[in-house]
């Protein structure tokens, strides 16, 4: 069981709960089911961890829901209810110490006003003091999901760089192959030509001969070179099918 917090909220675009872990930047899941997207959230919790120490991430600790972080969360959804609360209080604290009724006296009310200052002062002091605190964690959460973003970016970068620079050789490879196919295309046409000119003396020949031997050799360096080639082809085709 995890100990971050998960939010879970069906999403009527996508027509599936979404399960949102709002302590790990980008991570959330989502299932058919309520069960299932927190089962899928527990699973993607583990590879988020697992991808981030691997890349040598910052990993947040779970806060866990703290008695503090609960009360100003019931304030945000309920604050007519607190401002009731506070009311009923500082009735609670006049009837307390005036309870013959209202008292005229100006040193009454202004001990009264210092008393309910001094119990209020302290608790709006440590709801500002919550709301700086989540703006800062809003802040670390913006920038460990730029980070993470940024990551991902320069990932998607080298690869393209990658599939840019095996393009850029293969396409070198198969210039390098067609143009070795034509000249072992002419040196097999001029051989022919050659041998159809041996009818000449003996030492004339010879010399077409040695000729052509150079030739059918240089072929052969041509097509020994051409298999390399093919070899580097195929290899970068098979980066490509992956």
């Amino acid at each position: 069981m995890t100990k971050y917090k998960v939010i879970i909220y069906w999403s009527e675009e996508d027509q599936t709960y979404i399960a949102e872990v709002p302590e790990l930047a980008g991570c959330k899941a989502d299932g058919s089911s309520y069960q299932e997207a927190v089962s899928n959230a527990e699973r993607v919790i583990a590879e988020w961890i697992e991808t981030a120490i691997e890349q040598g991430w910052y990993i947040p600790e779970p806060k866990g829901r703290r008695l503090f972080t609960h009360c100003c969360a019931i304030a945000r959804k309920h604050p007519l209810v607190v401002v009731i609360c506070i009311m009923l209080v500082v009735f609670s604290f006049y009837f307390a110490n005036f309870h013959h009724g209202f008292s005229y006296t100006k040193g009454d009310w202004g001990t009264f006003g210092d008393y309910v200052g001094g119990i209020l002062n302290p608790v709006i002091a440590a709801f500002a003091f919550y709301l700086i605190a989540e703006t800062y964690k809003l802040q670390i959460k913006a920038y460990d999901l730029q980070k993470t973003e940024l990551e991902e970016t320069r990932k998607l970068l080298k690869v393209s760089t990658d599939a840019q620079n095996d393009q850029v050789k293969l396409a070198a490879l198969t210039a390098l192959l067609n143009l070795n196919l034509t000249n072992i295309s002419h040196i097999h046409s001029e051989s022919s030509e050659l041998w159809n000119e041996m009818k000449g003396s003996k030492k004339e020949n010879e010399e077409i001969a040695e000729v052509v031997r150079g030739l059918y050799t240089e072929s052969g360096r041509l097509v020994d070179e051409n298999n390399k080639f093919k070899d580097q082809i195929e290899f970068f085709l098979s980066k490509e099918t992956e």
